[in-house]
C-alpha cells in the first residue's frame, strides 16, 4: 500500500488544554450554556462501568497515573464563530467516575470521599499537584464526520477479561511475596 493513500484523520483537536478535576464541573457547565454541550449523544454507549471499575480509575488518577486522561469532543466552528452542539465524543466513563468522585458520591481508597481528604491534617480544597482532564475539541461539520471518528477512535481494542486480570493479579502476588522473603 502506498503511504500517501492512507486515509488520515481530519484534524485531531482544533483546541487542546488541561482541565484540572477542580473545575471540571465549571467547565462543563460552560458548556452547557455556550455550547449546548450535550454529554449523552444518541450513539454512545450508556454508563457501563461499575463502582469497582470508576474507583479503581480514581484511584489510578490520584496515584498520578497520566494515561487514559483524555476526553474529546466536536464542535462545529469550534473557535471560528460556533455553528452547532458540542457533543461528547469519548470520555463518557472517565468522565463519570471523575465527577462521581468530584461530588462526593464515589469512595476510594477503601471508604475515603473526596470532602474526607487532608494534606498534612487539614482539609483539601484542591489537589496540590495536577490532576485533571486534557480535553481535545475536534470542529468537525458534519453528523457522518463525527460518527466516523466515534467509530474510529472506539472500534479497535479489547478491555482485558476478568481472567486475565485474575492471571495478573496472581503474577502480582507471587512477586510480592518474592520481594518480601528477601
Amino acid at each position: 500500500m502506498e503511504w500517501d493513500n492512507i486515509v488520515r484523520f481530519s484534524i485531531w483537536g482544533k483546541r487542546t488544554y488541561t482541565v484540572s478535576w477542580n473545575d471540571l464541573e465549571e467547565r462543563l457547565t460552560s458548556f452547557e450554556k455556550t455550547n449546548n454541550l450535550n454529554l449523552d449523544p444518541d450513539f454512545h454507549r450508556g454508563h457501563v462501568w461499575s463502582q469497582n471499575q470508576q474507583i479503581k480509575y480514581v484511584e489510578y488518577v490520584l496515584k498520578r497515573g497520566h494515561l487514559s486522561r483524555d476526553i474529546i469532543f466536536n464542535c462545529p466552528g469550534w473557535m471560528e464563530g460556533i455553528e452547532g452542539q458540542m457533543v461528547l465524543l469519548d470520555g463518557k466513563q472517565r468522565l463519570e467516575a471523575a465527577r462521581l468522585f468530584m461530588s462526593n458520591e464515589l469512595p476510594v481508597f477503601g471508604g475515603v470521599y473526596r470532602n474526607e481528604l487532608t494534606r498534612k491534617g487539614k482539609p483539601m480544597p484542591n489537589f496540590p499537584h495536577p490532576i485533571g482532564f486534557t480535553f481535545h475539541i475536534n470542529d468537525l461539520e458534519t453528523r457522518a464526520e463525527i460518527l466516523q471518528l466515534y467509530l474510529d477512535i472506539n472500534a479497535g481494542g479489547v478491555v482485558p477479561s476478568d481472567d486475565e486480570l485474575t492471571k495478573v493479579r496472581a503474577l502480582l502476588e507471587i512477586e510480592q511475596s518474592l520481594s518480601n522473603s528477601n
